[in-house]
């Protein structure tokens, strides 16, 4: 084992140490040791189902270690959320925890603490991606049997990319179906954004309304094209690549981000796209150069697989085109 490797097993020893010490410190006539044993026993019951979250190519543990496993990285991401520290490698696609095995492992450190959930502690994990509490559907809260979060990287896709105020998929796809039927040949892809202001297409910043501060929400009407603002930072083709791969990798997280980042890439071909966008505050470039942010959104779409006349923006595409 490397030295990188010992130091981080050493420090997820210690996060479960310090969290089974204070989880016996906060309740009485409880040690230790027994909320560690709690914590295995807890674990040992969901394994089996953890374990059908995983490929078997991926799969080379024994149930022993598959456990302690759980166990370690569990506890170390339940802490990292009671401290309210901020781990970007949680959010990677392939570092992915059953979101289950956090609730069991929160269940038996903070059942005393009816009136802060676990979700609430994820979510402000995510405040600094301006994820709020009211940006999760009620779905989620409500209910004898809320829906199912299936680890931290599908909550983070569910605040981003499907607030509650927004059209279900399957009715975007049918509305596509019909769009797609009339007009087979004007839907694969539009003028990048130069090339539109020529065509004397105007770009303006569009205004979100209530909670729900979402960028997906793109529209054109009389010339005028209404994107929202995005910010881009030095850490966001990290974000949005783990939520390309994980809509990439099951189609029932939907494709609503990879299709926006396939908008992105028809309005971006080079720098002077960038500085149109920027100029009308619909990007705000956090990256320095603009050739480097206009080369994150070009790269950003290679090896995507998309359907390019199945689209959220099929209508948008149409009028765009029409114009043109």
């Amino acid at each position: 084992m490397n030295s990188r490797l010992k130091h981080m097993k050493d420090m997820k020893l210690k996060f479960l140490n310090d969290l089974c010490k204070e989880t016996a410190n906060n309740n009485e006539g409880v040690t230790k040791e027994g909320v560690l044993k709690n914590i295995t026993t807890a674990v040992q019951e969901k394994a089996n189902d953890a374990h059908k979250k995983y490929s078997e190519s991926s799969f080379n543990m024994s149930p022993e270690d598959f456990v302690k496993m759980l166990i370690l990285d569990g506890s170390f991401i339940v802490k990292f959320f009671v401290l309210n520290s901020l781990e970007r490698d949680l959010l990677l696609f392939e570092n992915q925890i059953p979101f289950f095995i956090f609730e069991t492992i929160f269940g038996c450190c903070f059942s005393q603490q009816r009136d802060i959930t676990l979700l609430n502690h994820a979510l402000s994990y995510f405040s600094e991606d301006k994820i709020t509490l009211q940006m999760l559907p009620n779905k989620y809260w409500m209910g004898e049997k809320p829906e199912k979060i299936h680890h931290l990287l599908h909550l983070s896709h569910i605040c981003l990319v499907w607030p509650e105020n927004h059209v279900d998929e399957t009715l975007l796809r049918n509305l596509s179906t019909k769009f797609i039927h009339e007009t087979p040949r004007m839907l694969s892809t539009i003028p990048n954004a130069t090339r539109l202001r020529e065509y004397e297409i105007k770009f303006r910043m569009k205004k979100i309304r209530g909670n729900y501060d979402t960028f997906l929400d793109v529209s054109f009407k009389d010339g005028i094209m209404e994107i929202p603002h995005l910010d881009i930072y030095d850490d966001t083709a990290s974000k949005f690549r783990n939520l390309l791969a994980l809509e990439q990798s099951c189609e029932k997280y939907g494709s609503k981000l990879t299709r926006y980042m396939s908008f992105m890439d028809d309005l971006v071909d080079k720098d002077s796209d960038v500085v149109l966008l920027m100029k009308k505050n619909i990007i705000g470039n956090f990256l320095g150069s603009t050739q480097r942010l206009a080369n994150m959104f070009i790269e950003m779409r290679d090896g995507l697989f998309l359907d390019r006349n199945d689209h959220y923006l099929v209508k948008v595409y149409k009028k765009i085109n029409k114009h043109c």
